[in-house]
């Protein structure tokens, strides 16, 4: 039988999962995500998430770093509109610190907080102060 141009270059991810004995209901089990996606994807029917390709790479006992690392290793096809969608995702996840660490900036800061996270003590007003003007 002679195997198309996709076929030949197509996801690597069944030929790991039957190299480590497992079934598609293994994966599915170890992973979180369902057997007929991995089915799916296995057979490019489908395109998995970002997120989808970690849980499948992780479950195979493969040390990755990213999304695209998982999906070369797996010979995997990720919809490009998802792969944009999840780093826009990381990016807005950013922790303030980070931000003040790339910015210099602690005027994203939220009122009260210091950088290291803890609340900035603030003495009361005396009763004598008036902050409106009014006499």
């Amino acid at each position: 039988m002679k195997l198309t141009k996709a076929r030949q270059t197509g996801n690597k991810l069944k030929v790991y999962r039957v190299k480590r004995k497992m079934t598609a209901a293994d994966l599915a089990e170890k992973s979180g995500v369902e057997r007929t996606s991995i089915s799916y994807i296995e057979n490019n029917r489908r395109r998995p998430r970002p997120e989808t390709v970690l849980k499948l790479a992780f479950a195979l006992g493969f040390e990755v770093e990213s999304a695209e690392q998982a999906a070369e290793i797996l010979g995997i096809q990720m919809s490009k509109s998802r792969v944009a969608e999840a780093e826009a995702e990381t990016e807005e996840a950013q922790p303030q610190e980070a931000l003040e660490d790339i910015t210099g900036d602690s005027a994203n800061r939220p009122a009260g907080s210091q950088a290291d996270g803890t609340a900035q003590s603030q003495e009361p007003l005396e009763e004598s102060q008036d902050l409106t003007g009014a006499a």
